[in-house]
């Protein structure tokens, strides 16, 4: 019903990983994003997965990153963000949701101009985020998150949250967005 990307492909380990550089675009007037995959992970009441950010109390946002240049796909890289992230497993914690048929991610842009990001530093016009569903598929999860995700980072990674809820999505959409 749900397919499931091999762990092979999506680099899953305690063992820190060096960091190829992020797959950028160009867009039609010559601005250069960098490609990002957001995980949109619902649970049964339709509510998203959200995490507190480190060092900024009372800012949420989903698990989301770059995409790896050399190959990664969008989907590789939402799966791969949300383990490093919050620890969770797709086949294990969450399913892949299809939408039409199809995996097809849902994507947008967002300016990060005159904000003095490092993105901004890089040469970026800001990210092009293409968001990856999935379905809560774990009951302890959909009960309580903080009891099933991981907030060490993983991978190497450096941790992104220090709390998860889940959240009703307009106000995500109203709330997440900086």
């Amino acid at each position: 019903k749900f397919p499931i990307i091999p762990r092979s492909r999506c680099i899953m380990s305690d063992v820190p990983r060096q960091h190829p550089p992020s797959r950028s675009v160009i867009d039609d007037e010559g601005l250069k994003w960098r490609s990002c995959a957001g995980a949109a992970v619902f649970n049964s009441k339709n509510e998203i997965l959200i995490g507190e950010r480190m060092g900024k109390p009372g800012s949420w946002q989903t698990p989301q990153g770059g995409v790896d240049d050399g190959g990664e796909t969008t989907t590789e890289a939402a799966i791969r963000e949300l383990y490093e992230e919050v620890g969770l497993e797709d086949g294990k914690h969450v399913r892949l949701e299809k939408m039409d048929g199809e995996i097809s991610p849902i994507t947008c842009q967002y300016k990060t101009e005159g904000t003095g990001s490092w993105l901004e530093k890089e040469g970026f016009a800001g990210q092009e985020l293409s968001w990856t569903i999935f379905r809560c598929s774990d009951s302890n999860l959909e009960r309580d998150p903080s009891l099933v995700c991981n907030l060490s980072g993983l991978n190497g990674e450096k941790p992104e949250f220090t709390a998860v809820k889940w959240e009703n999505l307009d106000w995500v959409v109203d709330n997440v967005w900086e």
